[in-house]
């Protein structure tokens, strides 16, 4: 999507301690455009807990909004969060806590 849009691909980051992969992406020809920093957790490194929450959450996306680029701004497609899920997540990885929580449109937590 972002390389549709005239983007390119400008430094790619690595961060070990978090296992997560990262690039951010820039719009050549206009230097004041914001980057696009687009980051992906090594799934594999974490507990099979992690792989099934996480994997459960991508498997609710529904298949149009990822074909189309749509998934980065809808929010969160999966249903109800779960506090004790959200707490057992971030033991392991705040990244993968907050993909589960903060990649919200308007839902609550429940205890």
């Amino acid at each position: 999507m972002f390389l549709e849009a005239g983007c390119v691909k400008k430094q790619t980051y690595v961060f070990e301690e978090k296992q997560l992969d990262a690039a951010h992406f820039e719009l050549e020809d206009n230097p004041h455009a914001p980057k696009a920093f687009i980051s992906e957790l090594r799934l594999e490194s974490f507990s099979s807990f992690v792989q099934e929450i996480i994997n459960e959450a991508i498997d609710q996306i529904p298949v149009g909004l990822v074909n189309f680029g749509s998934v980065i701004f809808s929010g969160r497609t999966w249903g109800t969060i779960s506090h004790d899920v959200y707490e057992k997540l971030r033991s392991e990885s705040e990244y993968a806590a907050w993909f589960y929580v903060l990649w919200i449109r308007s839902k609550s937590f429940h205890h």
